[in-house]
C-alpha cells in the first residue's frame, strides 16, 4: 500500500496520520538501515575472512600443485625405475631358470658319478676282498715254500752228510784194498754196470769191474779183477 496517499481533499488530521505513518515507516527503515549495516559490515568481514581463506587455499592449491608436480615427476622416475626392475628381474629370472637347468645338469651328472662310483665301490670291495684271498694264498704258500726250503736244507744237509760219508767209506775202502786181486771161490754172476757213491776216481763214479781167470792186467785205479 502506498506510504502516504493525500488527496486534494484530505483533511490535516488525516494528513498527519499518514505523514506519522510515513515518518514511523522511515525510522523503521532507518532501523532496518542501521541493522543491516553491522550485518554487511559483517558479511563484508566473511568476505575479507573467506577471501583470506581463498586465498590461502589457492596458495596451498598451488603448493600442492607444485607438490604434486614434483610428486608426478618422483612417480614418473619410480615408473621407470620400476619398469629397469622389472627388466632386471626377468634378465634375473632367465639366469635363474639357466642356472636351474644348469643345478639339474648337475645334479644328474652327480647321480650317474654316483652310481658309477657306487659300482666302482662295489668292485674295489671285490678287489679288496680277492686281493685278501691272495694274500692269504700267498702267505700259505709262502709258508709252505718256506717249510719246503727248510725240508730241502735239511735234505741238502743230509745228502752232503751221506755223501761225505760215503766219501770216507769209499776211502777207506780204497785204503785198505788199493789195486788188488781178489781171489773169489765159485760162480759169479754180474749184470750191467756196477756204480759206486760220488766222489770216486773217474768220470760219473763209474768202476770197472774184469771177472778172468788170469793175472791182472791192464784197467785203472779203482777198477774191480775177479780172477776165479
Amino acid at each position: 500500500m502506498p506510504i502516504a496517499n493525500v488527496d486534494l481533499n484530505t483533511t490535516f488530521d488525516e494528513w498527519r496520520v499518514r505523514t506519522n505513518q510515513l515518518i514511523v515507516q522511515g525510522d523503521q527503515i532507518l532501523i532496518a538501515i542501521n541493522d543491516l549495516y553491522p550485518r554487511t559490515n559483517s558479511i563484508f568481514t566473511n568476505g575479507n575472512t573467506s577471501y583470506n581463506v581463498a586465498n590461502a587455499a589457492l596458495i596451498q592449491a598451488n603448493t600442492a600443485r607444485v607438490h604434486a608436480n614434483a610428486a608426478h615427476l618422483t612417480a614418473n622416475a619410480g615408473f621407470d625405475q620400476a619398469n629397469t626392475a622389472r627388466t632386471h628381474a626377468n634378465a634375473a629370472h632367465l639366469t635363474a631358470n639357466a642356472a636351474f637347468l644348469q643345478a639339474n645338469t648337475s645334479r644328474d651328472l652327480g647321480n650317474t658319478s654316483l652310481a658309477v662310483g657306487q659300482a666302482a665301490f662295489l668292485q674295489a670291495n671285490t678287489s679288496r676282498d680277492l686281493g685278501n684271498t691272495s694274500l692269504a694264498v700267498g702267505q700259505a704258500a709262502f709258508l709252505q715254500a718256506n717249510t719246503g726250503r727248510t725240508h730241502a736244507n735239511l735234505a741238502f744237509g743230509q745228502a752232503n752228510t751221506a755223501r761225505d760219508q760215503a766219501n770216507t767209506a769209499f776211502a777207506k775202502a780204497n785204503a785198505a784194498l788199493p789195486n788188488t786181486t781178489s781171489t773169489f771161490a765159485g760162480s759169479l754172476t754180474l749184470t750191467g754196470s756196477l756204480t759206486t757213491s760220488g766222489g770216486l776216481v773217474g768220470n760219473n763214479s763209474y768202476r770197472s769191474i774184469y771177472v778172468s781167470t788170469g793175472t791182472p792186467a791192464g784197467g785203472s785205479d779203482g777198477d774191480i779183477w775177479y780172477k776165479i
